[in-house]
C-alpha cells in the first residue's frame, strides 16, 4: 500500500510541477509582450510629442488657409470689377442690328435643324463630334459667324450673333407651341 501512495503522490507532484511548468512559461510569453516602465514612458512622449508637432502643422495650415481666402476674395473683387466692363462691351455688340445675318440663317433650314445640337455642344464645352453635326452645316455656322473657335480641340462658343440666333429660335419655337 505504501509503493500505492508513494506513486500516488509523485503523480500528483509531476502534475504540480507541470502546472507551474506551464505558468512561468506564461510569464515569460507575457514579459516579452508586455512593454517596461521606461518603454512605456518613452512612447508616450514620443506620442505627446507628435501631437504637438501635428497642433502645430495645423495651425500653419489654418493660417495659410486664411491668407489664400483673403487672396481669392481679393482676385473675385479684381474679377468683378473687369466682368462689368466685359459685360458692358458684350451689351454694345447685342445692341447692334443683326436682322439680316438672323433672317439668312433661318433661311436654311437644315443650318436650323442643328441649331439645338450646336448649343449642346457649346454649352457643355464639348468639341464638335463630326458623326452628329455634319462637316458642312459646322462650315455654315462658322462662314455667317454663329460660332466661333475658341481651342484647336474643336471646342466653339457663340458669337455675339449667334447668341441672337439662339435667341430668336428660341423665342420662335416657345411661341409656335
Amino acid at each position: 500500500m505504501l509503493g500505492l501512495q508513494k506513486k500516488h503522490i509523485n503523480s500528483g507532484y509531476i502534475l504540480i510541477k507541470g502546472n507551474w511548468g506551464k505558468v512561468d512559461l506564461k510569464n515569460e510569453i507575457e514579459k516579452n509582450k508586455l512593454l517596461t516602465l521606461d518603454q512605456s514612458i518613452k512612447l508616450r512622449l514620443e506620442i505627446s510629442k507628435k501631437e504637438e508637432s501635428f497642433d502645430n502643422l495645423l495651425k500653419e495650415k489654418e493660417k495659410l488657409i486664411q491668407v489664400l481666402r483673403a487672396e481669392n476674395s481679393e482676385l473675385l473683387k479684381q474679377n468683378s470689377q473687369n466682368e462689368i466692363i466685359n459685360t458692358s462691351d458684350v451689351k454694345e455688340d447685342f445692341n447692334q442690328d443683326y436682322s439680316d445675318e438672323i433672317r439668312s440663317f433661318f433661311k436654311n433650314e437644315d443650318a436650323v435643324a442643328y441649331i439645338e445640337d450646336v448649343a449642346q455642344y457649346v454649352q457643355y464645352g464639348w468639341s464638335m463630334d463630326s458623326e452628329k453635326i455634319p462637316e458642312n452645316i459646322l462650315t455654315y455656322y462658322l462662314a455667317f459667324d454663329i460660332i466661333q473657335k475658341v481651342n484647336d480641340n474643336g471646342v466653339f462658343e457663340f458669337t455675339p450673333i449667334g447668341k441672337q440666333v439662339l435667341r430668336e429660335y428660341f423665342k420662335t419655337k416657345h411661341n409656335t407651341k
